[in-house]
């Protein structure tokens, strides 16, 4: 394919003018013209990408049955990250940014900077903020959402017309992109991912610079229109997304490597190369606040478990693209998802492109591969363009691809690469258009009738009622009955809870869960305990950073609720919160051991009979009054912890045990906070496969050796620490313990080790 040829012929409405002119200028009659026409043809496409909004919208609006849908409740519910997004807008309301509460993670405060979770969003944030100036936070998350349909498919009409694709169905499928089912799958909950309308902008970026039609090496006054919008495109992706921005630059490079490679010019690259500076000053500038924290050792494992094996459960699966959503109308057609439900890498499963995409994607990819298409004119070379970066998507975001190589070299936090998904699809669509495009222009040559406008007209709505049908579908119609009685029942429980304890009053949370991405205990929803902060003024225990001050929560919790209740009243909390879905008997054990050691009392019980909230007041006084001696706030907001390293696997637990496999050496890190030596106990014990192996505790450079009998250690070991960090390490020469499919390096499986600081 030739590559340095011109780029594709566009409508009359769109051709661009140019921008460097010789000879004398022309007369002002001339001039006022072609500016009268300039200005029809933006009106004309204008209106166009407001119907395509519309449509968009209107089909969004239908499928969501919005009428029936109240502004201050969310559209989709509390499940998943809405939660968290709620209590993101909260934050902005009450604090005038996401990153910080009070209200949260006592009795500390939350502070979200060591979690680079508003990294490459400034534009969405910025909007959020803008919204929640007038709204509740609800509100501000269905605005939001709801408007991003029209948005999106508002420029990718645009995108799809400077791409070279007919008027009459860039509208239907500018809509169709907005109606992808990614777009339903992210709703409210990945509310910022919802929002991809970035994405058909780099798109074109990417195909002008593969197509030779911009050059930002030049001087600005000589930019023409594209080189702007390329500039204003670079400035829109350091705010919109870190997933669509980096698979933009992947997508802008790979082009201006390519046309580096056919026309052996440095510009394109030069090119690419300002976007991506400019790009990158924007992503790196949003991270500043993660870059520049200071917080406790660990305050940098904010996010954990992203690994090679994340990257692989997450990336690109070809399978996905194809098959049609899980929520389709056909039942058959719903179920041939339903074949890969036992894949051990399903990741998110949002990545299918619907009739229309797979159509434009078995088009495009046609077109690559027949060499006739080579040397066809526009419309084919456009189609082989598009299938050059549908392939490039694939390639870099498919399991065990060239994400799979970044993974290897560390660069594993990024790991959703099925992502770019919407990225084949925006050049799935394009390709359709032209090909739908030039199948019409072939039927006017062939048909008298096809002619008529009525035949265009009725081609497109064709189009759009294809993306309806296949796209939407009454399953996604959201239970509004079922969400605002749960909302208003939320509501009113968390605002008498506020009325018994009194705005500010601290609250404990049981299970504990780590934050942020704790995952779930029991069957508690996820992110669930952030909803009595959503509904109320009380400070709660759970939001507070994993990795900072929160870190003291488990180990208070170590010796059992008994032993932990004077420490949490001595840590200031006036409740404590018992959700009973986190716990397999219903929270029975736990709720008996809590009235036995405070005495009989009726907790605040939700309407649902899930949460359980016992008034620790009484019994607070009564201690005092008792003279009992209780533990030092040091000690109990600041104690010696145990964090895990290099050697060891992720925790498991069973039959109320918990253990990490570990490997022969394995690397742990005692941690004292306090600028004075300490006294710990560290308790636990090792199994090993060889029955008599020899088995050493390290810590500092005191060795001491474990004895093992029948395949079992005990660990019983009191030290005392420095301020600071000590390290420890657990070594064995045992065999390795193998089993069917297992890919570790299973040399000992520590049992329950802990730190306790001693009396």
């Amino acid at each position: 394919m030739g590559v340095d040829a011109v780029g594709p012929e566009l409508e009359p409405s769109v051709q661009p003018t140019t921008t460097h002119r010789s000879g004398p200028p022309a007369p002002l009659a001339g001039r006022t013209s072609v500016r009268a026409a300039r200005w029809r043809a933006a009106r004309t496409e204008g209106l166009a990408a407001l119907a395509s909004a519309v449509a968009a919208g209107g089909i969004a609006a239908v499928t969501m049955q919005l009428w029936s849908a109240h502004l201050n409740i969310p559209l989709m519910g509390t499940g998943g990250d809405i939660a968290l997004n709620l209590m993101s807008l909260r934050n902005m309301q009450s604090t005038g940014w996401l990153t910080h509460t009070p209200l949260l993670g006592a009795p500390f405060g939350q502070d979200l900077s060591p979690w680079p979770s508003a990294v490459g969003d400034t534009w969405h944030l910025l909007t959020l903020k803008l919204l929640s100036l007038l709204l509740s936070p609800a509100g501000a998350l269905n605005v939001f959402y709801v408007m991003t349909f029209p948005a999106i498919a508002a420029v990718a009409y645009l995108c799809l017309r400077g791409l070279g694709v007919s008027r009459i169905f860039s509208v239907p499928l500018g809509a169709a992109y907005a109606l992808l089912p990614y777009h339903f799958l992210r709703n409210e909950s990945h509310l910022l991912l919802s929002e991809y309308s970035v994405v058909p902008l780099a798109c074109l970026v990417a195909f002008w610079i593969y197509n030779g039609d911009v050059d930002l090496a030049q001087r600005p006054r000589r930019y023409s229109w594209r080189e702007w919008c390329t500039v204003a495109a670079s400035i829109a992706l350091l705010g919109t997304g870190l997933y669509y921005a980096v698979f933009a630059l992947v997508l802008i490079l790979a082009a201006a490597i390519l046309r580096l490679i056919a026309t052996k010019s440095l510009r394109p690259l030069l090119t690419a190369t300002t976007v991506s500076v400019v790009v990158g000053i924007g992503l790196a500038v949003s991270a500043l606040p993660t870059l520049l924290f200071r917080g406790t050792p660990s305050a940098a494992d904010a996010i954990t478990g992203r690994s090679y094996a994340q990257s692989e459960f997450f990336s690109l699966k070809i399978v996905n693209l194809l098959l049609p959503p899980s929520y389709h109308r056909l039942p058959w057609l719903a179920n041939l998802t339903s074949v890969t439900n036992d894949s051990l890498i399903g990741g998110e499963r949002t990545e299918s492109l619907g009739m229309l995409g797979v159509a434009g994607l078995v088009l495009i990819t046609v077109a690559l591969l027949l060499p006739s298409v080579a040397n066809s004119a526009s419309p084919g070379r456009r189609l082989r363009m598009f299938a050059v970066f549908a392939l490039t998507a694939v390639l870099c975001g498919t399991v065990a691809g060239l994400n799979g190589v970044l993974a290897v070299f560390g660069l594993s936090q990024l790991r959703a690469w099925d992502r770019i998904s919407v990225y084949v699809a925006f050049f799935a669509l394009a390709g359709l258009g032209v090909g739908l495009g030039e199948a019409l222009r072939r039927a006017r040559v062939r048909w008298r009738w096809s002619r008529r406008p009525a035949a265009a007209v009725a081609a497109s709505l064709l189009v759009l009622a294809v993306a309806t049908y296949d796209q939407t579908s009454p399953a996604l119609t959201p239970n509004e009955a079922v969400i605002t009685t749960t909302w208003i029942a939320d509501q009113a429980y968390f605002h008498h809870a506020q009325e018994v304890f009194g705005a500010g009053a601290a609250v404990f949370q049981l299970p504990y869960i780590a934050f942020p991405e704790g995952g779930t205990v029991g069957s508690i929803p996820y992110n669930a305990l952030l909803l009595g902060y959503v509904h109320s003024d009380l400070a709660w225990s759970f939001g507070g950073i994993k990795g900072q001050e929160s870190y003291w929560q488990p180990l208070a919790l170590q010796a059992g609720i008994t032993a932990a209740i004077p420490k949490l009243i001595v840590a200031g909390f006036d409740a404590l919160y018992v959700n009973r879905l986190g716990y397999g008997d219903g929270g029975a054990a736990v709720e008996a051991e809590i009235i036995a050691t405070i005495g009989a009392q009726t907790p605040l019980v939700s309407p649902d009979g899930t949460i359980a909230i016992y008034d620790l007041r009484p019994y607070a006084a009564a201690l005092r009054q008792s003279g009992a001696k209780l533990p030092s706030l040091d000690s109990v907001l600041r104690p010696a912890r145990l964090e895990f390293g290099d050697g060891f696997y992720d925790t498991e637990s069973a039959d109320g045990k918990t253990w990490r496999w570990a490997q022969a050496s394995a690397r742990a890190t005692l941690f004292n906070p306090t600028n004075h030596d300490v006294t710990v106990l560290i308790q636990g014990s090792i199994n090993v496969h060889t029955p008599d192996a020899a088995a050493t505790l390290t810590i500092g450079a005191d060795v001491r050796q474990l004895h093992v009998t029948d395949h079992h250690a005990e660990i019983l070991q009191r030290v005392t620490i420095p301020s600071g960090a000590t390290s420890l390490v657990l070594w064995t020469n045992s065999a390795p313990t193998t089993g069917a499919g297992e890919t570790r390096d299973l040399r000992q499986q520590v049992v329950d080790l802990s730190v306790t600081q001693a009396g």
